[in-house]
């Protein structure tokens, strides 16, 4: 059997990464956004809302290092076939999702 071509390495890579930079992009305009919509309501507003936007990104940025890290130690466990460390895991990564947005808000 071939390895994959390169064509193909670079298909895939954009079908991953497009969506990807696409939902990266969204969320980094979203502060943009925030300011552009309260602009007309005066600068005290303006200083709200990069606030609460600046508390959200923080937020945001937890949880996605949390899942990432997590994600990494299931694999772990999945790859070495443990299926009793993964079930253990897996509960504490679904209860640490469910309370940590409830802390936050």
């Amino acid at each position: 059997m071939e390895p994959p071509s390169y064509r193909y390495f670079i298909k895939n890579a954009l079908l991953l990464g497009i969506p990807i930079a696409l939902q990266s992009l969204l969320m980094s305009s979203l502060g943009f956004v925030d300011s552009l919509m309260i602009s007309q309501l005066g600068t005290e507003e303006v200083a709200a809302a990069g606030i609460g936007a600046r508390i959200f990104w923080v937020s945001i940025v937890l949880v996605w290092g949390l899942g990432s890290g997590m994600g990494i130690l299931l694999a772990q466990y999945w790859g070495a076939n443990d299926i009793k460390g993964l079930k253990r895991y897996l509960a504490l990564v679904r209860w640490l999702h469910k309370v940590w947005p409830s802390y936050v808000s």
